[in-house]
């Protein structure tokens, strides 16, 4: 049995820029729908619902991260992603061309420290599949 190691990859201009994790997710990455919709009541009160967009959602889940490899997220998190750039994600590292184009739908990165004595760190993201 393998275990998979995920991966992020991203192109801030100068080449890919590919960030491995030497541990696995602390969840299995669930995806769910979210639809924008927007209800009407016409002047006869009837209700209108018109549908704009469904968005693909991934919610992945790191724990024990090394801060070396925090280090690097913050970075990719700080100077592509958070302006509004994607980022691919490899469920599996091993794996050549099987990943998903992720953009970030949270408005903050904030990991969180595992143990004050050690520099093991946590976080969560919430993403959109860039179809």
């Amino acid at each position: 049995m393998s275990v998979e190691l995920p991966r992020y990859v991203y192109d801030a201009g100068a080449g890919d820029v590919i960030i491995d994790f030497a541990e696995c997710l602390a969840e299995d990455p669930h995806q769910t729908l979210e639809t924008m919709r927007k209800d009407v009541f016409g002047g006869t009160g009837i209700k209108q619902t018109n549908f704009f967009y469904t968005n693909q959602v991934i919610t992945l889940v790191h724990e024990f991260v090394p801060e070396a490899t925090i280090d690097l997220v913050d970075t990719m998190m700080t100077s592509w992603v958070l302006k509004g750039n994607t980022f691919d994600f490899y469920e599996d590292q091993t794996v050549t061309g099987s990943y998903l184009t992720l953009e970030l739908l949270d408005k903050k990165f904030k990991p969180k420290r595992m143990n004050k004595k050690v520099d093991i760190w946590k976080y969560k993201i919430k993403c959109r599949v860039q179809i």
